[in-house]
């Protein structure tokens, strides 16, 4: 894999991986022999490796040791909290002085992550996941940072905080705040009872008697109005800096889990090219109130990408259900007077049989459930305000957009769609492309090949 990598690169891909895995690289004759060995065993499964017990360590100190090695690594009882120990040097150095000594230690950590020799190497303007960062490493910072700070960080930091400038300030407010006993911190999901059920459901192959718990649960939970929406809207998280026009700014599925981290992989392929930002749809955090209609959801991302024209001209990216969310913002902003560059929906599934709809949201739900993505997990909330928009979906109006549209479908589509088109001709009247991919693949592993259709489609809108 580090094959094509150049001297520098190489070296800095061994650091990350005995930084990130704890492995020491094998070089081949050595690879070789420890192979010929592995098959003269009798054991079922050998693993052959060369482990760096002292990163091994760093990792579980950091809760991001691997499972199966749990058995082998001792972590001996912390002395001194690391924490604090930042706090106390905080403490001890005029006021002016530390911003630059939390930013310095956030850059520290980040360049673990990455297996950079120094924090100098990180941008302390640049968004996490333009120099570099995957939801792995979002994971392994997070964890690390909580664990030199011993404050309660979300997972999602790197995407709430996109650079190192913005954690340095939100790790020294809250410093500062735990030192009044006062944190004010968004309520962190809670896998509980509801989860529980789905969870069961789901090993059972059941989920989709799970369904109406969880829209029948949505409605009992807070919203807002559409008169309330323009307060409402979120912000444009940025994930990548750029100058070409026009700028992408990303809409995620309500399926639970989904976010904007999804878009990390195309933002970094995408980098230095043009802005990428993602959008958190209305009501997706613990916390935050959901939208009563599928009008106010649509009208508080609806304000968000309104101000975002303001500063250049936008083509929204839109991935699984939320293709048809770009497509119904595009179409509010339009009622407006306003124009988008495009609309591009990456596998959207938004039939108008609403029952092969909630068909092809159980699958997917699924397979969410069996990947137990780390970044992101499943929870109360998450499965609850996607039980909200199930039951305001079925609002949205067949209404066609004239901005120009790009359909970008995986090779592999999920179980038991039958031969319907995902999409109805009233949303796409535009190019049709696929990539070998399926509806994960096709914006993790294969999102190369995803970035250059979608670099193919935008090109002669920046010419």
């Amino acid at each position: 894999m580090a094959g094509v990598l150049s001297e520098d690169g190489a070296e800095q891909y061994a650091r990350q991986i005995r930084a990130r895995l704890g492995l020491i690289p094998i070089d081949p004759d050595a690879g070789m022999a420890l192979f010929d060995n592995a098959l003269a065993t009798d054991r079922a499964t050998p693993t052959t490796a060369l482990l760096d017990t002292a990163a091994l360590t760093a990792l579980a100190r950091g809760g991001t040791l691997p499972a199966v090695l749990r058995g082998m690594i001792r972590v001996p009882r912390a002395t001194a909290s690391a924490g604090v120990g930042l706090a106390r040097r905080l403490a001890a150095v005029p006021d002016a002085d530390r911003d630059a000594v939390i930013l310095r230690e956030v850059r520290h950590v980040a360049a673990a992550v990455l297996g950079h020799l120094s924090g100098d190497a990180i941008d302390p303007n640049a968004p996490f996941t333009e120099v570099g960062f995957d939801s792995l490493g979002a994971v392994e910072f997070r964890n690390r940072l909580v664990q030199l700070t011993e404050l309660t960080l979300p997972s999602t930091l790197i995407f709430d905080h996109p650079t190192a400038v913005d954690v340095a300030k939100l790790v020294r407010s809250q410093i500062e705040e735990s030192g009044t006993g006062v944190v004010e911190q968004a309520p962190a999901g809670v896998r509980g009872t509801i989860t529980d059920l789905v969870s069961a459901a789901h090993r059972r192959g059941e989920l989709a008697a799970a369904m109406p718990l969880l829209t029948a649960g949505s409605a009992l939970t807070t919203t807002y109005a559409a008169e309330e929406a323009a307060a409402r809207r979120p912000a444009a998280q940025l994930l990548a800096r750029g100058d070409a026009a026009p700028a992408l700014v990303c809409i995620p599925s309500f399926l639970a889990g989904s976010g904007p981290h999804q878009f990390a992989r195309l933002a970094r392929e995408l980098g230095g090219e043009r802005r990428v930002s993602a959008l958190r749809l209305p009501g997706m955090r613990a916390g935050d109130d959901l939208p009563a209609t599928w009008a106010a959801a649509i009208e508080s991302l609806a304000a968000t990408v309104a101000a975002e024209l303001d500063r250049s001209p936008v083509a929204l990216i839109g991935y699984s259900a939320g293709g048809a969310i770009a497509h119904a913002v595009a179409r509010r902003i339009e009622d407006d007077g306003g124009r988008l560059a495009g609309v591009a929906m990456i596998d959207t599934y938004s039939p108008e049989d609403l029952e092969l709809n909630r068909h092809v949201l159980t699958d997917a739900l699924g397979q969410i459930l069996s990947r137990d993505n780390a970044l992101t997990p499943v929870d109360d909330h998450g499965l609850v305000a996607m039980g909200g928009y199930v039951r305001i979906y079925p609002e949205r109006e067949a209404e066609p957009i004239a901005a120009p549209t790009l359909n970008l479908r995986a090779t592999v589509t999920l179980t038991g769609f039958g031969g319907v088109d995902p999409v109805p001709d009233w949303q796409h009247r535009g190019p049709v492309e696929h990539v070998e991919a399926d509806h994960f693949s096709i914006i993790e592993e294969q999102v190369a090949e995803t970035a250059a259709r979608l670099r193919r489609w935008l090109d002669p809108m920046s010419a």
